[in-house]
């Protein structure tokens, strides 16, 4: 018993001295090393397999909270959020801290969300207060005036309720055939998996039949749930659909073109740096090279605007390699352009050790343990 509860506490210890390396090397580098993440993961491993051999826990219990937290790890790196070195760390992290340790979290089947949670909420708060103090007030009328486009609010309008009440309907077909008790957590789990696999998976040509299957889906939903045969009522459909699209238009669209003011920056070609992470794809046509702004969701913004050329450049969140800056150099010289937005580094190690450091002191999610305590 007395080892047993060593090697918890050496866990921890272990987990803490990690993060606060990690955002050094994170700060001072932009990088977190192979070496730490994987390292990591292999103790965390060791030590979760001496636990089920003296029946501390269970291999199913290892086997969840390992697939969760591998699954929440893609999530953030598809979505561009985490660089490699981020996704790999939490990884770890979340499987390291022994899920025993938790008193206060909102899924049982998975604690370690928790991390996530304190990781997210305070640093969301910090980067929101960042922005707000670092921008002008002319710089927040031009972003505000970009969001609330009267044709853009409307184009986007059509195309979230076409891709909310698909997706909602797929979501609870899920639900019923697994018997998964419904949650907020794992419905957003579906949407980005399900956006991941449209993404990647399906031919562009097949876009725009795609996305006439999802307005036929979206309208059977709302036919159902005003035959009352629906999961949710309409007046809850409409209510969720509302709150969640205007949360949607502020921080996905007027705080993102916000924080373009404070962590884009132009660089000329020339001065862009192995390991910086670029905010524009580049792609060639047969008139030559140019470049586009990356979108969030590829797939909306793809059946609005397509594109049939070679991409040459794509999504790089881990950061620009010298293959690739050899290439863009090389490309500059053709006359096509001879800049590229570079996005500053947001250091989310710093974030993941504030979560941890909440994590411990409260056991848990944070919120819960103040409501409860």
């Amino acid at each position: 018993m007395i080892h047993l509860v060593l090697i918890k506490v050496i866990s921890l210890i272990i987990v803490v001295i990690a993060c606060i390396y990690a955002t050094y090397t994170d700060i001072k580098y932009r990088k977190i090393g192979n070496k730490l993440t994987y390292s990591l993961i292999s103790i965390a491993i060791l030590i979760n397999f001496i636990y089920l051999l003296i029946g501390e826990s269970s291999i199913i219990l290892f086997i969840r909270n390992f697939v969760i937290s591998l699954i929440v790890s893609f999530i953030m790196y598809y979505t561009g959020l985490w660089s490699p070195g981020d996704s790999k760390l939490f990884l770890a992290v979340a499987i390291l801290i022994p899920v025993d340790f938790f008193k206060y979290y909102i899924m049982p089947s998975y604690p370690s969300l928790s991390i996530l949670i304190n990781s997210f909420i305070p640093g969301f708060i910090i980067l929101i207060l960042f922005i707000l103090f670092k921008t002008s007030i002319k710089q927040k009328f031009e972003s505000l005036r970009r969001t609330f486009n009267v044709k853009f609010v409307l184009e986007f309008l059509l195309t979230y309720f076409i891709f909310f009440s698909a997706g909602t309907m797929i979501v609870n077909i899920l639900f019923r055939m697994t018997n998964i008790v419904q949650n907020f957590f794992f419905a957003i789990i579906i949407y980005i998996l399900f956006f991941y696999i449209l993404d990647n998976y399906i031919p562009l040509k097949f876009h725009k039949l795609v996305y006439s299957f999802f307005f036929i889906i979206a309208i059977i939903n709302i036919v159902n749930m005003l035959k009352a045969s629906g999961s949710i009522s309409l007046e809850e459909y409409i209510l969720s659909f509302m709150t969640t699209f205007f949360l949607f238009l502020i921080f996905r669209f007027f705080f993102l073109d916000l924080s373009k003011f404070v962590f884009i920056k132009e660089r000329k070609i020339k001065e862009v740096r192995q390991g910086e992470v670029p905010v524009e794809m580049i792609f060639k046509s047969e008139h030559g090279y140019y470049k586009r702004e990356i979108g969030y969701f590829s797939l909306i913004s793809q059946i609005r605007r397509p594109n049939k050329n070679k991409e040459i450049i794509g999504h790089r969140p881990e950061g620009l390699s010298r293959n690739d800056i050899r290439l863009i150099k090389r490309i500059s010289l053709s006359g096509c352009f001879d800049t590229l937005k570079i996005q500053t580094s947001i250091h989310f190690a710093l974030f993941i050790l504030i979560g941890v450091l909440i994590t411990l002191l409260a056991r848990g999610n944070f919120i819960l343990f103040i409501l409860y305590k």
